[in-house]
Parts: C-alpha cells; sequence; structure tokens
C-alpha cells in the first residue's frame, strides 16, 4: 500500500523501469524471506539470509519469470520489456547480463503493479512464484 500518495496506474507508469525495479526488488525479498521464515521456523537470522539468498539473485529470478510470463497480459509484459531494455550504469560482477536483464524486468514488474494499487494482481503474481521459491529455498536449507 503506497504510503506517501494515491498511485494509479498512469502515475506508477511515469516512473522509470529502474525506479519501478528499485520498489520491486524490496516486494521480492520481503515475499521470499516471509516465505523462508514460514519454512524454516525457528531458523536464525543468518541461515535465512542464506537460503533467501539463493532466490533473490538474478539467475534465481530469471529462472523464476518463466513461470510468470506464459499468465502476464499485454500490459504487464510491456512493463517487463521496458524492465529488461533499461540500461543501468553498471553491472554486477557475478551476474550472467541476460540474467540481469531478465531479472531487472521482472523487479519492474512487481514494483509496477505495487505502486499501481494493483495488489490482488500482485498477489496472483507472487504465487506464482511460490513453488520455484520454495524449491530455491529448500535446496538451500540442505
Amino acid at each position: 500500500m503506497p504510503v506517501f500518495q494515491e498511485f494509479t496506474d498512469e502515475k506508477a507508469e511515469l516512473n522509470n523501469s529502474l525506479s519501478l525495479a528499485f520498489i520491486g526488488d524490496a516486494v521480492f525479498e520481503r515475499f521470499v524471506r516471509e516465505l523462508a521464515v514460514s519454512m524454516i521456523p525457528g531458523a536464525k537470522a543468518h541461515k535465512l539470509h542464506k537460503v533467501s539468498a539463493a532466490a533473490v539473485n538474478c539467475g534465481a529470478q530469471a529462472k523464476i519469470l518463466e513461470t510468470v510470463i506464459p499468465h502476464l497480459s499485454e500490459k504487464e509484459l510491456s512493463v517487463l520489456r521496458r524492465g529488461i531494455n533499461a540500461k543501468p550504469h553498471s553491472l554486477p560482477k557475478n551476474a550472467e547480463p541476460e540474467d540481469y536483464f531478465k531479472a531487472t524486468g521482472f523487479e519492474a514488474l512487481l514494483g509496477y503493479l505495487e505502486l499501481s494499487g494493483q495488489d490482488w494482481r500482485l498477489n496472483e503474481i507472487l504465487q506464482l512464484c511460490l513453488e520455484p521459491v520454495s524449491a530455491f529455498i529448500s535446496n538451500a536449507n540442505h
């Protein structure tokens, strides 16, 4: 829920893709952290951080995106493409460029849905991510 102003589709769309990805990164990180806490009750913070990092990285997000793409509307695909095509100032050294661009697009989509107030749709998209994210967490926990 927006804290400072009521966002609309039009206002959310005025943000550049990297700004949308900035918000989307926080949305996805929270989703993954809450899932990790629910999957590994009583785990220490260090362990939760380690297993969350297995799903919150470019490679994992690029794979998770493949699960989501078939369920996107034309508008959502447009936001995704804008995010994939955004030109960052630098690329992380440990990431494949293609994965980084896909992850940025995925985060831009999540940020767009968050800032446009489409909580119901954001929840639907995150539900699609539940199985692959759970698998990343489970694999990192062993």
